[in-house]
């Protein structure tokens, strides 16, 4: 009797998980910002760490770590995985301009302007509790490298949290950088230091901050120019 061969699906086919075509211009400019906005978060966060505590929170280990979570496979997931909000951007792109350029330009700078903010927020949120409760500089500086991957993971599931790629993903760097954390032969190796749940909850509050600032920087963006429009007409009456 002929056996019937059942073929495997392997890959992302085997979990599911549809790969849609996305325009490159689109995921270049992502990923463009995605490594923007990080640099500008860590080097922000370095000279005010530095200036308040007289060393960098950071050190090179945990800098190559925290690209190692970040940069790898949620970057390269999110690349491929359209975003729910911005589905019609590569159809609808102004002044006949190729589909996916409208990615570029003003809303490019926009993007590490604000990832770099909140990827700011939570690392600093998570470093100065660090600093306010007990325990040692090492572990203050794991609290802000937990702060720093958290902000950057929050932000990658914007607008595609329903990707099953993305969320494999971002789950999967999160557990990671949990397992290199309290793991203490590899915890020591990047300068870090296991958590306790204090600790645990004090990077949680920053995760937390760094989810919730998009909305307050969308409302600040929205407000500053007006503010800053009535300064200067109350400022030419008073003249």
């Amino acid at each position: 009797m002929a056996t019937r061969r059942s073929k495997r699906l392997t890959g992302p086919l085997a979990l599911g998980i549809q790969l849609r075509p996305v325009n490159a211009a689109a995921a270049a400019a992502l990923l463009t910002g995605w490594q923007a906005s990080l640099k500008l978060a860590a080097s922000g966060f370095t000279v005010l760490g530095t200036l308040l505590s007289g060393t960098s929170p950071l050190s090179t280990r945990q800098l190559s770590l925290v690209n190692l979570l970040t940069d790898m496979f949620p970057a390269m997931a999110v690349a491929v995985t359209p975003s729910e909000e911005g589905t019609r951007e590569g159809s609808e792109a102004a002044d006949g301009a190729p589909a996916g350029t409208a990615a570029l330009g003003s809303p490019l700078t926009r993007q590490i302007r604000q990832r770099g903010v909140i990827t700011g927020l939570g690392a600093t949120t998570a470093w100065l509790i660090g600093s306010l409760t007990p325990g040692s500089a090492r572990r203050t500086s794991t609290m802000a490298l937990c702060g720093v991957v958290g902000a950057q993971l929050t932000q990658t599931l914007a607008g595609r949290e329903h990707s099953p790629l993305v969320l494999a993903t971002t789950l999967g760097s999160a557990a990671v950088l949990v397992g290199i954390v309290q793991t203490p032969l590899l915890s020591h190796f990047f300068g870090c230091a296991p958590l306790g749940p204090v600790a645990w909850t004090g990077v949680g509050a920053a995760v937390a901050v760094a989810a919730m600032s998009p909305w307050a920087l969308d409302t600040a963006e929205r407000l500053l120019p007006d503010a800053l429009a009535r300064l200067r007409s109350d400022f030419r009456t008073a003249t």
